[in-house]
């Protein structure tokens, strides 16, 4: 990563360090998504740990430097180093980051720019299913809108919230690639994590406030499927 984008996303963890407080709605949904199904017990490894306001933490490997770097191939290059397999691991909000490198390496007119956020976003995808240990979870969380660009957001109460994000979806007016339905689509629609993905689900969205905007935020979860027995 250039030393201009590293800045900008040391930048963006420093707004945030001191919202330990304001996280806490976040903190426990994300908290919550990695713990059922489990005892709590095991190892845990969390990419985009940033100020580690998105978890309750205890005994964890954060690894934050260097994703985008690996963007093209990271089930190739990162699991050696991230010492896996894992009971548990869990994205937070890097997603985007990642997407947002892009954006600022080569633009969002570029001619083969969605290719390269799909390129992204699966390769993600896929790293997460490489860290869990068979029958592991592995829960992707991620923004996908903001108060920026839909004002009415902060003020929005969970009966209404899923219809209004859902019409923002079909207008456009998200993030690139990383909504529910493109998580979704990514996920069932590729023949490696069809081999390896199961019980996948999604929650319900929320809203995050981090003081200066609002962003909606999804998740998906899903279980690494245990290996075939030996014939």
């Amino acid at each position: 990563m250039s030393a201009d984008l590293t800045a900008l996303h040391r930048g963006f963890n420093a707004t945030t360090r001191t919202h330990w407080d304001r996280y806490a709605v976040h903190r426990r949904r994300v908290t919550t998504l990695l713990l059922a199904g489990g005892n709590g017990q095991g190892r845990l490894c969390v990419l985009g740990a940033g100020n580690c306001n998105d978890l309750d933490l205890a005994d964890a490997q954060l690894d934050d430097a260097g994703l985008a770097a690996y963007a093209e191939a990271p089930e190739r290059e990162l699991p050696a180093q991230l010492d896996g397999p894992y009971d548990a691991v869990a994205s937070c909000c890097l997603l985007t980051q990642l997407i947002d490198t892009l954006v600022h390496r080569f633009g969002e007119t570029h001619a083969r720019f969605a290719a390269l956020v799909q390129a992204v976003r699966l390769g993600h995808l896929r790293l997460l299913a490489s860290l869990a240990a068979p029958g592991g979870v592995a829960v992707l969380v991620t923004d996908f809108l903001s108060s920026e660009a839909y004002p009415a957001l902060s003020t929005l109460a969970p009966p209404v919230l899923g219809r209004a994000l859902a019409e923002q979806v079909q207008k456009g007016n998200v993030f690139h690639g990383v909504h529910p339905g493109a998580l979704m689509q990514a996920l069932r629609g590729d023949a490696v994590l069809a081999t390896r993905a199961e019980s996948i689900e999604t929650a319900q969205p929320l809203v995050w406030d981090i003081g200066a905007r609002h962003y909606a935020v999804c998740a998906v979860r899903f279980r690494r499927r245990a290996e075939p027995s030996p014939a």
